[in-house]
């Protein structure tokens, strides 16, 4: 149920009081897998330093067993954490530790998730031709192992990164790409996300009705799924193009 959102709003309290006697009677095999299981939906909600107090935990508990494979998706989400509040150099700590450990268990599907974090933090310090290497070969092995999931998010910050280098056909084509493909698994923060990247991507070329319609639809997403900071930005985007327009009531 880890996209079913209203389905886990429902259920928090109960997740959040199961990871605290997990942590508290040192369950930690329960522990580590209660919380990569529930992080992610803590970053979706922006509960960052929640996320950050069960992840640490989390990583602690992992480190005590010797398992590589859940201290590897603990580094993870203690990357995305850091990276999210802006601490960018311990993310990239977090991403490379955590990326050498899956090369070393051969964790392609891990490989795969911080590859496209790795990259993403590198194109948004202004490195891009180190982005589009991690994201390159992370795409290439998603596409090698078939990972629905991981291929769509990281043709969404592929698309984007050949937006900010101006080629602007390329963008598109990655970014409908990895839309069919969030679609085909029903993930829903996914969808929104590509459909905002999209909407923002076709409006720098002046195509305003195709924008505004993948960013209303996107909208009705991010409220659905109660995604405040994107609800911000896709209205942000909106307003913008409105005003572009001389729309001001809008």
């Amino acid at each position: 149920h880890k996209t079913d959102y209203e389905l886990l709003d429902q259920e928090s309290g109960i997740i959040l009081a199961a990871l605290e006697a997990a942590y508290k009677m040192k369950k930690y095999a329960e522990l580590v897998r209660g919380v990569s299981a529930f992080a992610s939906f803590l970053l979706l909600r922006g509960n960052y330093e929640l996320a950050e107090h069960h992840v640490q935990r989390a990583y602690e508990a992992a480190m005590m067993q010797g398992d590589r494979h859940s201290i590897t998706n603990a580094l993870l989400y203690k990357g995305e954490i850091a990276s999210r509040q802006g601490n960018y150099e311990q993310a990239e700590n977090s991403f490379k530790e955590g990326l050498s450990i899956a090369h070393q268990i051969d964790a392609p599907d891990q490989i795969c998730a911080l590859l496209k974090d790795l990259g993403w933090m590198t194109w948004k310090q202004g490195n891009y031709e180190q982005a589009e290497t991690y994201l390159r070969e992370g795409l290439t092995i998603a596409r090698q192992h078939e990972y629905i999931e991981r291929t769509s998010a990281l043709l969404n910050v592929l698309g984007s990164l050949m937006a900010s280098k101006g080629n602007y056909p390329q963008s598109v084509a990655y970014m409908e790409e990895g839309l069919g493909l969030a679609r085909q698994s029903g993930d829903r923060e996914q969808i929104c996300g590509l459909l905002l990247n999209l909407g923002v991507t076709v409006a720098e070329q002046g195509h305003d009705a195709q924008a505004e319609t993948y960013l209303l639809e996107g909208l009705a997403i991010a409220r659905q799924i109660r995604h405040q900071e994107w609800t911000i930005v896709l209205l942000l985007n909106m307003g913008e193009m409105s005003v572009d327009q001389g729309n001001f009531a809008n």
